[in-house]
């Protein structure tokens, strides 16, 4: 499912990365999967690329440059506003969670802390926001 699919994960921790795809198998997706690992990567990547993706998923805990400093980044390259930008993160705080929604971000996902939990969250993020398309 979702082959036809772009996907961009922002994601500078390798185990979570591998969660990332050990999930999408589990549910038998299979977009086009492109990873940046770190902010500074993210910030040269779209000051000098024009990135064509259905879905960006970004972290907003990252070093040298947070979500947030990227997602002003996407929005300065005017890139497509169609394309969903959503926050899959560790933090589970509502300061986070309402200035991600000041910030115009599609979706908030907090990464749980069981595996199940975790798969069942990717299968939702995905659906929810690629199935439309």
């Amino acid at each position: 499912m979702f082959e036809d699919k772009k996907i961009l994960l922002i994601e500078d921790s390798e185990a979570d990365v591998n969660l990332f795809k050990i999930a999408l198998e589990e549910n038998q997706f299979s977009p086009q999967k492109y990873l940046i690992d770190s902010g500074s990567e993210s910030i040269k990547y779209f000051k000098n690329q024009d990135p064509n993706y259905d879905l960006i998923i970004l972290d907003i805990n990252l070093p040298m440059y947070n979500g947030y400093e990227i997602f002003e980044q996407i929005k300065l390259k005017n890139i497509d506003i169609q394309t969903p930008v959503i926050i899959f993160t560790g933090s589970n705080s509502e300061s986070d969670k309402e200035k991600c929604k000041d910030y115009g971000f599609g979706n908030f996902y907090t990464k749980p802390a069981h595996f199940k939990e975790y798969v069942s969250t990717v299968k939702d993020c995905l659906s929810n926001n690629l199935i439309n398309q």
